[in-house]
């Protein structure tokens, strides 16, 4: 399980609860679900999503006849610290995770063939800024990803806003040493023109 998952675990309030009843002993999901007045079934589901994070472990045993499963603590201790453009999350086993606040999702391309002719034109050019465009479907985004494998990718969604994307970016930059973005929209700067420079600036 990755970080984000784990943190998201976390947050949540029945599970905390879970967890805190957890320090006193060994419960089964039924005596759980009875203690925290909850439903059996959504604590079941509960208690192995938080096994499968390694927060609990469960073990079979033989109560009164019948097979149940009993959940136990499995950290005694978890932190969470917050880095500029990451939040690192470690437990007192040892385990140690990192959830980076802007991720890089960089197209996969698994078969690309010829655009001899493009990939001379943009790799030959001295512009800090490239456009590629085109219609729709002629892989512009192919093309884009094979020449720049090592690039920060973020892909916007239909209700992301420039000021969204901005902050998210200026987090990232500041991650890497550079500050000015993230500092202009902390001084409450919005002007479009002064984010799209500040961009290419820190790019």
């Amino acid at each position: 399980m990755n970080a984000s998952s784990l943190i998201k675990l976390l947050s949540n309030e029945t599970n905390l609860e879970i967890l805190s009843v957890l320090r006193s002993g060994s419960f089964n999901p039924r005596e759980l679900a009875r203690i925290l007045g909850r439903d059996e079934t959504d604590v079941s589901r509960r208690l192995r999503a938080m096994e499968r994070a390694g927060l609990v472990e469960g073990r079979w045993m033989r109560v009164r006849g019948k097979n149940v499963k009993v959940y136990s603590l499995k950290v005694e201790d978890i932190r969470i610290r917050f880095e500029p453009g990451e939040i690192l999350v470690s437990t007192s086993k040892g385990d140690r995770y990192e959830v980076p606040l802007l991720e890089s999702r960089h197209p996969l391309v698994d078969i690309f063939v010829g655009r001899e002719k493009e990939i001379d034109l943009i790799t030959s050019s001295e512009k800090s800024v490239i456009v590629i465009y085109g219609i729709a479907g002629i892989g512009k985004t192919a093309l884009a990803a094979k020449l720049f494998s090592d690039a920060f990718w973020y892909q916007m969604s239909e209700g992301d806003s420039l000021d969204y994307f901005a902050w998210q970016v200026g987090l990232f930059l500041n991650s890497l040493g550079y500050d000015a973005l993230l500092e202009y929209l902390r001084a409450g700067g919005r002007e479009e023109r002064d984010i799209f420079e500040l961009l290419l600036d820190g790019g």
